[in-house]
């Protein structure tokens, strides 16, 4: 995720992912108008996603939201009804945890309206072990007290 700091005649831009951040050096905006032109219309033209936005949550109406989820190849959505808990660390995981409610329709086996909770993190797919992989392989080899 892009960060700009402007600081008077100079502006920083930094790129933040779960692992950390690296900046450039200061760059002087009057002396380098071409380069302070193309950052500013890289953040202006980039989209969401490289933003740091997370495009899986839908602002519909009413100041209601969903949660896309793709669950056995089938995109579903959960209605979010409150934020509970937001990482506010720049490092880590960039865990969000909301509570919100099912329909039967993405979820059949579930009655409407039953009451879950989202929690949702950034995944390294490139890592050899997954925290989901992990719980399987726990799961699998019957260890008390895993979900």
């Amino acid at each position: 995720m892009p960060g700009l700091q402007i600081l008077g005649d100079h502006i920083i831009l930094t790129l933040f992912d779960w692992g950390g951040s690296i900046s450039t050096h200061p760059l002087h905006i009057h002396q380098c108008p071409k380069a302070f032109l193309h950052v500013l219309l890289g953040i202006t033209f980039s989209d969401a996603v490289v933003l740091g936005f997370d495009t899986t949550i839908s602002p519909i109406k009413e100041g209601k939201k969903k949660v896309q989820i793709i669950r056995d190849g089938k995109e579903c959505f959960v209605w979010v009804n409150q934020l509970l808990f937001i990482s506010r660390s720049l490092h880590g995981w960039g865990t969000t945890v909301w509570s919100g409610v099912v329909t039967q329709a993405d979820f059949p086996e579930l009655e409407e309206g039953q009451k879950v909770v989202i929690k949702d993190s950034f995944v390294d797919p490139l890592r050899r072990y997954t925290k989901g992989k992990i719980l399987k392989i726990l799961e699998d080899s019957e260890i008390k007290g895993v979900p």
